[in-house]
């Protein structure tokens, strides 16, 4: 990355947080024509859905939202390419 974009990134204290959208443990919904997800699921949170069935079920979540089981998925450093130094810890 060039080192004076990276300087303004690190001075307006640029991140790349974790979210659900990152984690290997979301499932995350088909991209729509927009390119948006919004909703997926947590392949390691379950409940009792009660409004329906009473039955388990994986946690429905949002590509935006965070919970503190979250693990980077495997590739996101490729992905993120010279952005992968401002991950958040």
């Amino acid at each position: 990355m060039d080192a004076n974009k990276l300087k303004v990134l690190q001075d307006i204290n640029y991140t790349i947080r974790k979210t659900c959208g990152n984690c290997e443990h979301a499932f995350l919904n088909t991209r729509d024509t927009k390119g948006i997800v919004d909703f997926g699921l947590c392949t390691i949170q379950f409940y009792n859905h009660e409004k329906h069935t009473n039955s388990k079920r994986e946690l429905s979540i949002n590509e935006y939202g965070y919970c503190s089981k979250h693990k980077w998925e495997y590739n996101t450093k490729n992905v993120l390419h010279g952005f992968a130094e401002l991950m958040e810890k």
